[in-house]
């Protein structure tokens, strides 16, 4: 009858009903503590798949979090910190962090605690000259138990160690999400400083094989872009180590600062821009040090700049909008950012050209027809073969056509914008767009119309 769910029903029963005394909920903790007591194979939530791990840990913790004197309760909470599955330990780390740390922060403490110090241990097995065992997970999680052990028995924990190589980045990034809740000042900056300028320098040098330990793979450089985001994030004003750190990889690790800036702009949405204030203090912070760099100020399509994946992403084309959108919260605070970007960056071309693509799209209700004036400032000093490329040509003549036909009265009444929506079609005219043709003589008979109405 329970073929199928001999984890599924404890973990439920715990999880619905986790201070109740009845027989089937003691069934259920001793069920899942002695399962977790016995060491599994290393193997094991790789054959039967992660999700059923995922489960089982975390409802221990849940578990832990308001009876951690439960009998083998320690043996149990060691083998799941020590878990060789990277994605099973981190469910343990994200649970620590969110549920054990606000019922039993000493207990989380150790935990967090224990999760570095496996790291630690796996960084310095690896790193040892010839010295590598057959089973050096194995090895590294034994030692780790033992000293986890000790520690939940004496109920603190030992000295924080911080990352000194990049062999092991993966597991020192689920240590740091265990530390997430912590106090400010703590350990997490420590170690978050460490691993962000291992992997910045490790980016300036030249890459080395995928095989090699000091491989930075994009798990590892996506959870630490996460990391840097969530601390960033949670900074009350620019100063701090943070913001220091995201100076740090700009200048150093184009590749880590586009995930950073990615991971800002999706943590911002996964809270429906309710961070909007620091969510453009980061912005701001970044959008200063990247278009003052003079590799962006290139008028060849040929040229290459370090920042072209980081200014796209800062400028909201590296996310894969829907067509039909054309307004984002985080523009509405905001709403002269494009054509302050204009204004300081309309002479790169990379740069006027991610910004034709966000005037056409997701910043159409706040550019179209307000930021006209400094696109056409813009186009005037980028090069001539600007409409060259088809996408560049169908962004203006988009931008053009949405303020001719949507935003008339607006052009009507205001000559600047007018004079300037003219300038923009004459130069799309000049490329050979015939759409821009007719926008031209529909508005320009309309402006005679209004004139001669008026007279």
């Amino acid at each position: 009858m329970l073929v199928g769910l001999q984890d599924e029903l404890p973990c439920a029963l715990i999880q619905l009903w986790p201070e109740d005394s009845s027989p089937a909920l003691q069934w259920a903790r001793d069920y899942l503590i002695e399962t977790n007591a016995h060491k599994p194979d290393k193997d094991k939530w790789v054959l039967r798949g992660t999700m059923e791990g995922e489960l089982r840990v975390r409802t221990l913790l849940i578990l832990a979090g308001r009876s951690p004197s439960l009998p083998n309760m320690p043996k149990a909470l060691a083998n799941i910190v020590t878990e060789p599955v990277w994605k099973v330990r981190r469910a343990a780390a994200n649970t620590i962090s969110d549920v054990v740390r606000a019922r039993q922060p000493e207990l989380a403490a150790v935990l967090t605690w224990g999760l570095a110090h496996h790291a630690k241990t796996l960084e310095t097995m690896i790193s040892r000259p010839r010295c590598r065992r057959r089973d050096l997970v194995g090895i590294a999680r034994d030692a780790s138990v033992k000293a986890l052990l000790r520690a939940l028995a004496n109920g603190r924990p030992g000295e924080m160690p911080v990352p000194t190589s990049l062999v092991a980045a993966k597991e020192w990034t689920i240590a740091l999400d265990a530390a997430r809740t912590e106090s400010t000042g703590t350990w997490r900056v420590r170690a978050l400083s460490a691993l962000v300028h291992l992997m910045a320098d490790q980016e300036g040098k030249p890459r080395v094989d995928r095989h090699d330990p000091e491989h930075v793979d994009f798990d590892a450089r996506k959870e630490t872009g996460e990391l840097l985001a969530s601390e960033l994030l949670a900074q009350p004003s620019r100063e701090g180590p943070a913001f220091e750190l995201l100076a740090y990889c700009l200048n150093r690790a184009p590749e880590l600062s586009e995930r950073v800036l990615i991971s800002s702009l999706m943590a911002s949405m996964k809270q429906e821009y309710a961070n909007a204030e620091a969510f453009w203090r980061v912005w701001d912070w970044a959008i200063a040090i990247v278009l003052a760099d003079p590799t962006l100020r290139t008028r060849s399509r040929q040229s290459y700049s370090k920042f072209d994946k980081v200014l796209r992403t800062l400028l909201f084309c590296s996310v894969p909008w829907l067509n039909t959108r054309y307004d984002l919260p985080l523009l509405q605070r905001r709403p002269d950012f494009i054509a302050h970007c204009l204004r300081v960056a309309g002479d790169s071309l990379p740069a006027l050209e991610n910004l034709l693509r966000l005037m056409a799209g997701i910043g159409q209700t706040q550019a179209v027809p307000a930021a006209i004036p400094q696109l056409r400032d813009a186009i005037r000093s980028a090069p001539a073969d600007l409409f060259d490329d088809g996408d560049c040509l169908w962004n203006a003549e988009t931008i053009c056509r949405v303020a001719v036909h949507e935003h008339r009265p607006a052009l009507m009444r205001d000559v600047t914008l007018r004079r300037a929506a003219l300038d923009v079609l004459d130069r799309l005219v000049d490329a050979g767009s015939s759409l821009a043709f007719q926008l031209r003589d529909y508005l320009a008979s309309s402006a005679a119309t209004s004139s001669a109405a008026i007279e």
